[in-house]
């Protein structure tokens, strides 16, 4: 898929539209950005299984309409996944983020809430950034973090490998 892809930040959200996955919480991160003048692109890949959450949320993002592209479903979101900065994943909670870990085997550094699991999966401003999940004023902290480091979380990320295997 060629994706019309921003000179300066691009992001991926790959879930289901449901309220748990914190959709909510893009919104102070993406109002942080247009502040900063920041030109980038949002593009969220999932079902729309829950059509009136998505329909709330839908509503919320109209303003930033020319930021996002929203997919449904895709089978394999993975070459999306690859052209982008980072993937995000703002969850109220997780048994595992399975986005997270997908993302970094393909190479691709993570922003995610800080739900409990996400602390045994990234450490913040190694290979990655963990956002409070109140604490969304916060947010306007850490874009320069966001775009500076890019490349550094993208090379901490860039040999990636998921070991099933455990003793």
């Amino acid at each position: 898929i060629d994706l019309n892809l921003s000179n300066e930040l691009n992001l991926v959200t790959v879930s289901r539209v449901c309220k748990e996955k914190g959709f909510e919480r893009m919104i102070p991160l993406v109002k942080s950005l247009k502040e900063k003048g920041i030109n980038f692109k949002w593009f969220v890949i999932g079902g729309n299984y829950y059509k009136e959450e998505f329909e709330r949320i839908r509503t919320l993002y109209e303003e930033f309409k020319d930021n996002f592209e929203w997919f449904g479903f895709i089978d394999n979101p993975h070459n999306i996944v690859k052209q982008c900065d980072y993937s995000v994943l703002l969850s109220d909670d997780e048994t595992w983020g399975l986005v997270l870990t997908e993302a970094m085997i393909l190479g691709v550094p993570c922003i995610t809430s800080d739900f409990e699991v996400a602390y045994e999966q990234i450490t913040d401003k190694k290979n990655g950034i963990i956002l409070s999940r109140t604490d969304l004023e916060g947010y306007k902290n850490r874009i320069q973090d966001i775009l500076n480091n890019k490349e550094r979380y993208k090379q901490s990320v860039s040999n990636f490998k998921y070991n099933t295997y455990h003793n």
